[in-house]
């Protein structure tokens, strides 16, 4: 008798350890899948970086408009919300969106008197359009617009540190799909 409780208490006292184990083994496992997937995260925005750009999206047209707005092409219900956005027709041909999480002013975004968006906004993310135009051959507008090329390809540029980078290379039929890929740029869709 007396070795059976010796037995019991050996088998209980030994589940208590393997318990403990276990639990050390599952945070350890899960510190691992965390850690692999920040190693994924680096990765894809490793591979998000196809090429870098010698062009300074902010700052190489000559023209360059900027207003606030919702993403042309989009139903206002999909758009979720109103962005800093800006285009270039004359010496290169883009549009741009700055995203925040926060409503950005045209003020906070934007150097008016000097025709160009600011770099460096607080919590800002740049991503610029690279997308063939022609002028618009409406008569009835006095000023001059411009109108998208379709189908043709569309290059998304994001900018880093470090610079702009080439992120992707999208086919588009129209301007619906340029909008949708915008806002599924922005949101990463």
């Amino acid at each position: 008798m007396k070795h059976h409780g010796i037995l019991l208490f050996g088998i209980l006292f030994g589940a208590c350890s393997i318990d403990s184990p276990s639990e050390e083994t599952h945070k350890h496992t899960d510190s691992i899948t965390q850690n692999n997937k920040e190693e994924n995260t680096i990765q894809i925005q490793k591979e998000q970086k196809l090429k870098k750009s010698d062009v300074d999206f902010l700052s190489v047209c000559d023209s360059l408009e900027i207003w606030k707005g919702a993403i042309q092409g989009v139903p206002q219900s999909d758009s979720t919300g109103i962005y800093v956005m800006a285009q270039c027709a004359s010496n290169v041909h883009f549009d741009l969106i700055v995203y925040s999480e926060q409503e950005l002013s045209l003020d906070e975004a934007s150097d008016r008197t000097k025709g160009t968006v600011k770099a460096g906004v607080q919590g800002a993310t740049y991503y610029a359009f690279k997308i063939p135009k022609r002028k618009s051959i409406n008569l009835e507008e006095e000023l001059d617009t411009y109108d998208y090329f379709f189908p043709c390809d569309v290059d998304i540029y994001k900018r880093f540190e470090d610079g702009w980078y080439l992120i992707q290379t999208k086919p588009i039929q129209s301007v619906e799909a340029l909008g949708r890929l915008k806002l599924n740029t922005v949101f990463n869709k």
